[in-house]
């Protein structure tokens, strides 16, 4: 069972959870989650999928009564769970108690954070032409535009090309596109972005360089490392953040 929302109505200002805005306690379970671009996400190891299924079930109804959006992916051994932010990097007060109530049901049902985490995929790509580029890759795997504040981040690193385009089932990676440059131009201009919680990021460098790749730039770090397989495509491991809440 892949990614499906869960949701009911939706809470104004005056009657959303009340839950504090600044949430740092890990006994309330919210470095299970972590802001994957435009969601916080946290992965549980399951034993069956029976025992998913109810831990599924469980999460969901937190999200239900609450009012809050949440995606499940349901796996014999995973429960993965995402909650929309409501602006880049945010959760509103709802948002917060729904990550902290999931946390504590899931554990009820037997369920803990996996060892991996969760993890986001995207393809980037460097444009010259972005809009025309862009076109492309969204009439070609019929994706629908994202505004999720991805152009903050394209400013930073480059310029924005075009708007980032993104699978309206949430099954495959979004696709986002950079202004090329020189140095671009002459490269590859295709890689790949993985986002992993932080605190698995230097494993997943040493892996792949042990795997025969190498670290092409830390420049970019804490925010980014460039990382290059043996025939030099590269690919980038960013860190994911922690839980964030609406100040």
């Amino acid at each position: 069972m892949d990614a499906y929302d869960a949701e009911q109505g939706a809470h104004g200002e005056d009657d959303a959870p009340d839950a504090p805005a600044t949430p740092d306690d890990d006994a309330t379970g919210e470095r299970d989650w972590v802001v994957l671009i435009d969601a916080v996400v946290a992965r549980y190891a399951t034993t069956s999928l029976e025992h998913a299924l109810r831990v599924a079930a469980g999460a969901g109804e937190v999200a239900v009564r609450a009012g809050v959006r949440l995606r499940i992916d349901v796996r014999a051994d995973a429960v993965t769970c995402g909650i929309p932010t409501a602006g880049p990097g945010r959760l509103d007060a709802a948002g917060v108690f729904v990550a902290r109530e999931v946390a504590r049901v899931v554990r009820v049902l037997g369920a803990t954070p996996h060892e991996h985490g969760p993890q986001l995929v995207e393809v980037a790509v460097d444009a010259l032409d972005g809009p025309a580029v862009q076109a492309f890759w969204r009439v070609l795997l019929a994706y629908d535009p994202a505004d999720i504040g991805w152009g903050d981040r394209a400013r930073v690193e480059g310029g924005p090309a075009a708007d980032p385009v993104r699978d309206p089932q949430r099954r495959g990676p979004s696709v986002w596109f950079q202004q090329a440059g020189p140095r671009e131009a002459a490269r590859n201009r295709v890689h790949l972005d993985v986002h992993v919680p932080a605190a698995h990021v230097e494993g997943r460098i040493a892996a792949a360089v042990a795997a025969g790749g190498r670290l092409v730039s830390d420049a970019g770090a804490p925010w980014f490392w460039v990382l290059a397989d043996p025939e030099g495509n590269e690919a980038c491991v960013c860190p994911a953040g922690g839980v964030p809440a609406e100040r």
